[in-house]
């Protein structure tokens, strides 16, 4: 009896499987609405003093939690970038036959895998965030290595879209997934240049202050009181609480629906070609 090779058991499971991208469209507004209330009822409002659950993190909102590094909301685009990869080079091997449409999936394959990398590894930290480069330099290298991240997609959507665009649902989606990883890799770039990120963080504080009153002012004027403390015990200089806000909860929302959708063009294009 010849067994399978692991790789042909998955893409069996996969012909198998015919999961409805709006499903997992549906799945990401919802978890991302749910999140929006929770920074909304606890750390705004702190119904039922749950915001006291969070007292003990240097920031201690729920949305500090949810959102940061390596949290919920970043496992989630692990998750979905992580599939993306799997049904992109799924696709490509069910597409032999039309070699535009097996290369633009390879090359999104590649591409995923990078992205991943990047975003559980923080290989930019490690490479461009060096304490000997000045700020301004850190940014522009920063901008190009995002650049180049893009230089795959980029490639596959200019010269092999052909055979995938013919699906309007996919075409659209992919487009979308562009808008907002650009609209991220923009905040995470070119925008720490300027007082953008802490302009739309404290534009978020205003309005939950005057929702949240005197409550909510001193929770946050505490994590700004042991940031600075932790800034001072070791040496080093933290993000501030706007630009913490900005760059967990907005950059991070927006990096997750860009993944969300890029998992979901694939599911896309497998219904519409019901490979």
């Amino acid at each position: 009896m010849v067994k399978k090779k692991p790789l042909s058991s998955l893409y069996s499971y996969l012909d198998s499987r015919n999961l409805n991208y709006k499903y997992v469209l549906f799945f990401t507004a919802a978890s991302l609405l749910v999140s929006y209330l929770g920074i909304l009822f606890i750390d705004v409002f702190n119904f039922f003093g749950l915001r006291n659950l969070f007292s003990n993190y240097t920031v201690p909102f729920f949305w500090d939690f949810v959102f940061r590094e390596g949290s919920v909301v970043e496992v989630l685009q692990w998750s979905f970038l992580f599939l993306f990869v799997i049904f992109s080079f799924f696709l490509s091997e069910r597409m032999k036959e039309n070699d535009k449409g097996r290369v633009f999936w390879l090359l999104f394959g590649f591409a995923g895998i990078f992205m991943l990398a990047e975003d559980a590894l923080n290989i930019r930290h490690v490479l461009i965030r060096n304490p000997y480069f000045p700020w301004y330099t850190q940014n522009i290298i920063e901008t190009l290595y995002f650049g180049l991240l893009g230089v795959l997609p980029v490639l596959a959507v200019v010269k092999y879209r052909k055979p995938v665009f013919k699906d309007v649902t996919t075409k659209k989606i992919l487009i979308f997934a562009f808008i907002f990883y650009s609209s991220a890799a923009l905040l995470s770039g070119p925008v720490e240049l300027t007082d953008i990120d802490t302009e739309i963080g404290n534009s978020f504080h205003s309005l939950f202050s005057s929702l949240g009153g005197e409550d909510y002012i001193e929770s946050y004027e505490e994590g700004v009181r042991r940031i600075e403390e932790r800034e001072k015990e070791y040496s080093m200089v933290l993000m501030d609480m706007p630009t913490r806000f900005t760059d967990y909860v907005v950059e991070e929302s927006l990096e997750l629906i860009g993944a969300t959708l890029l998992f979901t063009s694939a599911l896309s294009f497998k219904q519409f070609t019901e490979l």
